[in-house]
């Protein structure tokens, strides 16, 4: 499974990083895990459901009916709309 800085995460994802550090603290969908230099690393998971919010927002739904359904539901949905998303990412990255 890959790392991703949240740099990194912002651009796969079309989001800034202010916008996934505030999605962090207040709905809680993505919860990076710290490097031993404290920086948030990101999974390939955690990549794909931005990238699924970002287009779900696009579309014309708000983060917060998003964050209602909850981390899973979103999962679960998000695979059976695309499931090649977390594939692409998979081995984008060494």
């Amino acid at each position: 499974m890959n790392a991703h800085r949240i740099h990194m995460v912002a651009k796969l994802a079309g989001l800034t990083k202010d916008v996934i550090r505030v999605w962090e603290r207040r709905y809680g969908l993505v919860k990076p895990l710290r490097s031993a230099n404290r920086y948030r690393e990101y999974t390939d998971e955690d990549v794909a459901l931005l990238r699924f919010l970002k287009e779900e927002l696009d579309r014309g739904q708000t983060i917060g009916t998003l964050a209602l359904e909850g981390r899973d539901s979103l999962l679960t949905r998000m695979r059976t709309s695309s499931p090649s998303t977390t594939h692409e990412l998979s081995g984008a990255y060494p």
